[in-house]
């Protein structure tokens, strides 16, 4: 943002792609935070929880290999549409403006988010995580043996 008020800000048509890219941005940023959340959720061992992570996971995974695949479309194709002088000078303001860690870092969780979400919905889909997540019947109470005495002197009933 600093660098398009460095610049000025585009109006009109040159904003839409800057808008279209924040969109992305906090799209990207709440998926994040809903895989997370569902990720600690997955933890109580609810059956929802992994079918919820599943239809999100598998959404984002599809989402971001067709993303990729466009920029690989686009990037093999070459860049025939002329940019504007504003567009250019804003993304040198920008790349002065940005610390140096942030572009490897996004880099390098680009190329490892979306296969940790694959590995985790494998995961999910196997057997021991099948029994994980099977339905829990009446669990007895392990600290009272069945046909024994409560402490109180009650007779502790059995279940079926």
């Amino acid at each position: 943002m600093r660098a398009h008020e460095q610049v000025g800000t585009p109006s009109g048509f040159a904003a839409l792609p800057m808008v279209f890219l924040m969109g992305v941005g906090l799209v990207v940023a709440f998926t994040a935070l809903v895989v997370l959340a569902l990720a600690l959720a997955n933890l109580a061992g609810r059956n929802w929880t992994r079918i919820v992570t599943w239809v999100v996971g598998g959404v984002t995974v599809a989402v971001s290999a067709g993303w990729l695949f466009l920029g690989l479309i686009f990037t093999a194709s070459g860049d025939d549409t002329p940019e504007s002088p504003d567009a250019s000078r804003v993304e040198e303001v920008a790349a002065q403006l940005m610390p140096g860690w942030a572009e490897p870092v996004s880099t390098a969780a680009g190329f490892v988010a979306s296969p940790a979400l694959l590995v985790a919905l494998v995961l999910l889909a196997l057997p021991p995580a099948n029994a994980f997540f099977g339905g829990r019947g009446g669990v007895q109470d392990p600290s009272y043996p069945a046909e024994t005495t409560r402490p109180d002197g009650g007779r502790v009933p059995q279940r079926a």
